[in-house]
């Protein structure tokens, strides 16, 4: 048998409450629920799902383009090159 050791974190009460919950709603121990997060974050080299903040935009930023509207058609300036889009 291999040694094991010990991970400390701390949580709020409310986020260990949540996660416990979650865990055994999924048939899981918070403790072998962490070894699943673990064993998949070492296998695929970081997080096994995407972790980003969500962008904001800020519609009254002065540079925020805005295209021109001619009836029900946008028109975009000829300097806009449809690959950039992609």
């Amino acid at each position: 048998m291999n040694a094991t050791v010990t991970l400390n974190t701390k949580l709020t009460p409310d986020e260990k409450q949540k996660f416990v919950e979650t865990a055994e709603a999924l048939g899981l121990s918070s403790s072998s629920a962490l070894k699943v997060l673990i064993r998949k974050f070492n296998e695929v080299g970081g997080f096994p799902f995407e972790v980003r903040r969500s962008p904001t935009i800020d519609f009254q930023h002065p540079n925020l383009f805005r295209p021109k509207v001619e009836g029900e058609v946008s028109v975009l300036p000829a300097s806009w090159r449809e690959e950039d889009a992609e």
